[in-house]
């Protein structure tokens, strides 16, 4: 890891479809195993122990900050939006985008 930090409320604005801006948690800067190349991860977490219990709105948010995110990634930026929960750790997150 490289770089590591929280995001401050409301710095990224992500629009949602419910009219109000979402702004995801934390950011990470990493290098994969081979040293070529960074990979910028922004991670939302949750507080829950299954996907299943993260409330409909909250589902919607991080929807819209994937989609948001995806569009980055077309045009040219290297960024990957993960969600974390309780059963995830975010050494795990980190990890499987290092070594795929």
């Amino acid at each position: 890891m490289i770089v590591y930090g929280k995001i401050p409320s409301h710095s990224i604005c992500i629009p949602t479809v419910a009219s109000s801006n979402y702004s995801p948690d934390f950011i990470y800067v990493v290098k994969k195993t081979d040293g070529t190349k960074e990979l910028n991860i922004v991670i939302e977490t949750k507080a829950y122990d299954k996907e299943s219990n993260i409330s409909p709105d909250e589902n919607t948010k991080i929807s819209c900050a994937d989609e948001f995110f995806k569009a980055m990634a077309a045009n040219g930026y290297n960024v990957h939006f993960r969600k974390q929960i309780n059963s995830t750790g975010v050494k795990n997150i980190i990890d499987d985008l290092v070594t795929g």
